[in-house]
């Protein structure tokens, strides 16, 4: 079994909204058969995004909800995880929200998460990896 992938909402942005063909590509190739968690913050911010920056209907907006919730694993964010998040929040000094998302992907038990706007490699309570999916590719690429 593959470890659990945490995604951030940026990452399902790009794949939703199909504006950057060569990000979708990438992300094509690495998300299939992979086991993937979201967390309910997530599905909240893209639900704003796509309401917001790309004048989607609420209609089609829910849609999408209970499609995502279909191949992603959905973490409910506690007041427990809240707690966490503080508890950690000043170890990292990363933004809160950005913090959430990380403790929820920590309670999740995933090993990775894909951010594009997180740092690159970072290690967080020694368990998760934070990667920028677009990096790696782009590395193994210019490695060749």
């Amino acid at each position: 079994m593959s470890d659990k992938i945490f995604i951030d909402t940026n990452i399902l942005v790009y794949f939703y909204t199909k504006t950057e063909k060569a990000k979708l590509n990438i992300l094509e190739k690495l998300l299939s058969n992979a086991d993937l968690v979201i967390s309910t913050q997530v599905l909240n911010e893209l639900s704003n995004v796509l309401f917001k920056k790309f004048n989607c209907t609420t209609e089609e907006i829910s849609k999408l909800t209970q499609e995502v919730s279909c191949w992603c694993s959905v973490y409910t964010i506690e007041i427990q995880t809240i707690i966490h998040t503080l508890s950690i929040i000043n170890k990292y000094k990363i933004s809160y929200f950005d913090e959430l998302m990380i403790t929820a992907a920590l309670e999740s038990n995933c090993k990775i998460m894909y951010s594009e706007d997180m740092q690159h490699n970072c290690l967080i309570e020694k368990t998760l990896h934070i990667i920028n999916p677009f990096k790696v590719i782009i590395n193994k690429t210019s490695d060749s």
